[in-house]
C-alpha cells in the first residue's frame, strides 16, 4: 500500500493442529459459490444481489452512487471514506482501514467487521476499495461473519480498528443491526 503497488504475502507459518484450530472453515467454499453466482448471472443478464441475499443470506446495505471517496495512507494502511448517494436521499458510509470495518447510513450503523461488508458494481462486478470511483453505481452487500470470528477473544482483535476509523463502540452482529431497522 504505502508503495503504490500490489503486494501478496505469506504469514503465520504453524503446524497442521494449529491451522485446525485457528483457520476459518468453510471459507474457500464460501469464497467459490460468490464467484459462481456472480458469474452466472452476469452470463444470464440477472441482477445478482437477491440470488446472494437468498442463496448466501447476504444482507443489501444499499445502493447507489458514489459522490465521495477520501483515502489516505498513515503507517503502511489506506484509510478512508467512501460515500454513496442513495435514491432515497439518505447517505451510505463506509470507513475502511485497508478493509471494510463500518458500514453506515446517515449515522446508523449498518454492519460491523468482523462481518463482510462488499462492494459490487451494478453489473455485479465485485469491487475493492482501489477499484471505487466518485461516480460509480454500486452495491453494498453484507455477510455474517464465522462463528469463530464472534468469540470475544476474535473481537477484542477488531475494536481498535472501530477507534481507528471514528467510532467508540463494541460489536453489534449484522443480523441485530438490520432487524433494528425494519
Amino acid at each position: 500500500v504505502a508503495f503504490e503497488g500490489v503486494a501478496g504475502i505469506a504469514l503465520y507459518l504453524m503446524s497442521g493442529v494449529m491451522a485446525r484450530n485457528v483457520i476459518i472453515p468453510g471459507t474457500l467454499t464460501f469464497s467459490t459459490n460468490i464467484g459462481k453466482i456472480l458469474r452466472t448471472c452476469r452470463e444470464k443478464g440477472i441482477e445478482p444481489v437477491e440470488v446472494l441475499r437468498r442463496e448466501l443470506n447476504a444482507y443489501v446495505l444499499g445502493s447507489g452512487k458514489v459522490i465521495n471517496k477520501v483515502m489516505k495512507t498513515v503507517g503502511g494502511f489506506d484509510i478512508g471514506l467512501v460515500e454513496v448517494a442513495e435514491e432515497r436521499g439518505s447517505k451510505l458510509r463506509v470507513h475502511l482501514k485497508n478493509e471494510n470495518i463500518i458500514a453506515e447510513r446517515d449515522g446508523r450503523v449498518l454492519a460491523m467487521a468482523p462481518d463482510l461488508v462488499c462492494w459490487l458494481s451494478k453489473d455485479g462486478t465485485p469491487l475493492t476499495n482501489t477499484d471505487i470511483e466518485v461516480g460509480m453505481s454500486v452495491w453494498v452487500i453484507g455477510f455474517k461473519a464465522h462463528e469463530k470470528l464472534r468469540t470475544d477473544k476474535a473481537l477484542k482483535a477488531f475494536e481498535h480498528l472501530y477507534a481507528d476509523v471514528g467510532f467508540k463502540m463494541k460489536y453489534v452482529p449484522i443480523e441485530e443491526l438490520i432487524s433494528s431497522l425494519e
